[in-house]
């Protein structure tokens, strides 16, 4: 393992601890300017994170959800969720979770995923494979969306972003659970659940759980297919039914 990736590590448990001393306490609840909420919680997260790694990589570029982009002019950038599913975490339901990954010239090399509730932790570095709680992950065989279990994130967020019917459709036809973020993209990766669909989503919501999948033997996309985590939007899944979640969100497009 790599010493990035055992800083990573290192990071997302410090701030997995954060989260949980403030897991279902009563928390002021602040709105950002995309309308998502913020507590204190991820903001001393994040400050734990990105204060573990300048510690040990000082010269690395930084990208997190709450403190913008630090710009070392740096080939390596660390991009940073601190609490990926702040509403579940509001909400206080365990499924959410930190996630950190490493960017270098461009390409995502590493990625690491805690979620503290369930002490799971997963990572991947490019070219070796992916792991949860030290076994080797895989994605499902799975090759039928009929047969397959499809995670997804809030209905509401899919109808303001204008892809609600498209993405009912393939519910109506998967079987389908309502557990999207960090969380359903780790059972991905695990072989458990075969895709999640995310309407909104960050380069810091996917960068960590798209080596992952991909390490695993998945495959992750925006909605249109491209191969990027600056798509706003990200589909994840174990690549056999990869191409009809596609083709099914991009019905009547012209």
């Amino acid at each position: 393992m790599k010493t990035e990736t055992k800083a990573a590590i290192q990071a997302a448990k410090a701030a997995g601890r954060i989260a949980k001393k403030y897991f279902r306490k009563k928390l002021l609840i602040e709105k950002k300017t995309d309308d998502t909420p913020v507590t204190i919680a991820d903001r001393e997260c994040e400050k734990k994170i990105v204060g573990v790694l300048k510690e040990q990589f000082p010269g690395y570029s930084i990208l997190g959800e709450e403190s913008g982009f630090t710009d070392n002019r740096s080939e390596c950038k660390w991009i940073i969720d601190p609490i990926d599913g702040t509403k579940e975490f509001i909400a206080g339901l365990p499924f959410f979770g930190t996630l950190i990954a490493l960017e270098k010239k461009g390409k995502i090399v590493s990625g690491v995923a805690y979620m503290p509730l369930f002490n799971t932790l997963a990572f991947a570095e490019r070219g070796k494979g992916a792991y949860v709680n030290g076994k080797k992950a895989g994605v499902s065989k799975r090759d039928k969306i009929e047969n397959s279990l499809v995670m997804y994130g809030s209905i509401k967020t899919f109808f303001k972003k204008g892809v609600g019917e498209k993405v009912l459709n393939i519910l109506k036809i998967a079987r389908s659970k309502s557990i999207g973020s960090v969380y359903g993209d780790i059972l991905v990766a695990q072989g458990i659940a075969d895709a999640s669909v995310e309407a909104a989503a960050h380069p810091w919501d996917i960068a960590a759980a798209k080596i992952i999948v991909e390490e695993a033997g998945g495959k992750v996309t925006d909605f249109s297919g491209n191969d990027t985590i600056h798509g706003g939007n990200a589909v994840v899944s174990n690549g056999r039914i990869h191409e009809k979640i596609i083709e099914i969100l991009n019905r009547g497009r012209e």
